[in-house]
């Protein structure tokens, strides 16, 4: 396709510019300029898109903070060899029944690591079966994107851990506790990753049973019943003050360690 402009200036410098992804990645364009006879032709080659990678959630069937999930990302490539590749993953957690008003929420982990792994996360949309959107994000050095969408099922926590067949559903008691077993654990261990992936669990989980509590407050008593949250709001007071003071714990352990090397 040709284009064809012509400007006429006072000024020795004319400058032709696009805005934000105007020209098709991975392609080819050449530019002529011409000025009072004189010619002068450059070409251009927009980045390539990473390509080629898949998505995998191990296993594709779970529940809510007690199975432990790995998500892959393999066969990402680069055609214009920008390397390294980055690598972001992240899950859309329900908040309400509002799907589409969603937002996608970062789980953190090593970014040159095309995978996550060990990582617990909150139950999936009741109204979608429990499907819980997982995504990877793939960008190059010169910030070409790419991403991928996968779902995995994630189910309720059991009551007793799902020790045996007749497990129901957790109580939000069972669940607080859950919860503050796996902030402990993370601080012990010292790893500040693994706190933050907690943090990111728990952070899912609050927003949607503050979500819940707001819709039952708003209601009337003539109203459709509201699912009953997971956790009150005293519970969640205590769960917030545990995570508070298991990651300052953890910060203080880490600076520590740091100064002393």
């Amino acid at each position: 396709t040709r284009l064809a402009l012509s400007a006429l200036s006072p000024w020795a410098k004319v400058t032709l510019s696009f805005r934000s992804a105007a020209l098709v990645e991975g392609s080819y364009y050449s530019f002529r300029l011409t000025c009072d006879g004189v010619t002068a032709d450059v070409t251009v080659t927009t980045n390539a898109n990473p390509v080629g990678g898949s998505l995998t959630i191990v296993p594709a069937t779970g529940y809510s903070l007690e199975t432990s999930f790995t998500a892959t990302s393999p066969l990402w490539r680069d055609v214009d060899g920008d390397y390294p590749l980055t690598y972001a993953f992240a899950i859309l957690p329900p908040v309400g029944t509002q799907f589409r008003t969603a937002t996608w929420v970062q789980i953190p982990s090593f970014t040159e690591q095309w995978f996550v792994d060990a990582v617990y996360l909150p139950q999936g949309w009741t109204n979608l079966s429990y499907a819980l959107p997982v995504q990877c994000t793939v960008v190059d050095v010169l910030s070409g994107v790419a991403s991928i969408n996968v779902s995995a099922t994630v189910l309720p926590m059991r009551s007793n851990g799902g020790s045996n067949a007749t497990s129901g559903t957790a109580s939000s008691q069972q669940v607080l506790s859950s919860l503050m077993a796996l902030i402990a654990n993370a601080s012990a261990a010292s790893f500040p990753l693994r706190l933050q992936q907690v943090v990111t669990v728990v952070a899912a989980l609050v927003r949607r049973d503050l979500s819940i509590l707001t819709s039952k407050s708003s209601s009337t008593s003539g109203g459709a019943p509201q699912e009953i949250p997971l956790l009150t709001s005293s519970q969640l007071l205590t769960l917030a003050g545990l995570l508070v003071a298991n990651a300052n714990a953890t910060v203080a352990q880490t600076d520590s360690s740091q100064q002393s090397m």
